[in-house]
């Protein structure tokens, strides 16, 4: 049986196990502590490394696994990769007033986000809905970037050595790729199979996982990295 000594977690919100609890109390504490990544290093007796972070699109995630990689390179062998993907429409945005990359729902109208973003890009409102609104008009193509996360996808298990399992964190996420190793979901009110964790019937007071379905994530994880890798 293989043994691995790190677990290397990447996604959004759901893999960072934000929103986990209504009660904010010890929530650092209570949030790493019971987040899926941790409870499945336990189970494998390694090292729980999790960079994710909430908001993040699928161009932080992949661009953070591979620079930890690169920083790492005598660890990857030993080396578990865990990636949750998020919605296909977010964008890893590189300020060069910030000097930084931004992470955000770029699409989102909600102001308190087009406000962070604004002065992140040192842009007026007007001059970011312009440059947005023609991205979208003339840009983008769901089906172009659902192709472009796929190939992300199977570079990261090629560079792994086939170390990496994925799942679709969120239903905006819609990326299956029948070589690699892809998890799926079972939901149990509509006795279904599902291809993101979010739509197993996540109807907590924000929308995200948690604790109690936390641990049955890692509990299917670990089952499925014991059929298919270990």
């Amino acid at each position: 049986m293989k043994k691995f000594k790190y677990l290397v977690v990447n996604g959004c919100s759901y893999s960072a196990g934000a929103n986990m609890y209504e009660d904010q109390t010890n929530i650092k504490e209570k949030t790493e502590k019971n987040r899926f990544s941790k409870l499945l290093s336990n189970k494998l007796n390694c090292q729980e490394i999790n960079l994710s972070k909430p908001g993040a699109s699928n161009g932080r995630i992949f661009r953070t696994t591979f620079d930890w990689i690169q920083k790492n390179k005598e660890k990857v062998d030993n080396t578990l990769f865990v990636i949750g993907i998020t919605g296909l429409t977010r964008l890893d945005l590189f300020s060069n007033k910030s000097k930084e990359f931004i992470t955000t729902t770029y699409l989102s109208d909600r102001k308190d986000i087009l406000k962070e973003l604004t002065e992140s890009l040192g842009c007026s409102l007007n001059e970011f809905l312009n440059w947005r609104n023609f991205q979208i008009e003339y840009l983008m193509n769901q089906n172009t970037i659902r192709k472009h996360t796929e190939r992300e996808c199977i570079l990261l298990d090629n560079f792994v050595n086939g170390n990496v399992v994925f799942f679709n964190a969120i239903s905006s996420a819609d990326v299956s790729i029948k070589s690699l190793k892809f998890l799926e979901f079972y939901n149990e009110s509509e006795k279904r199979v599902v291809l993101d964790w979010q739509n197993i019937g996540i109807k907590n007071h924000s929308l995200h996982p948690n604790e109690s379905q936390h641990k049955d994530m890692s509990e299917k994880l670990f089952k499925f990295v014991k059929d298919n890798i270990l």
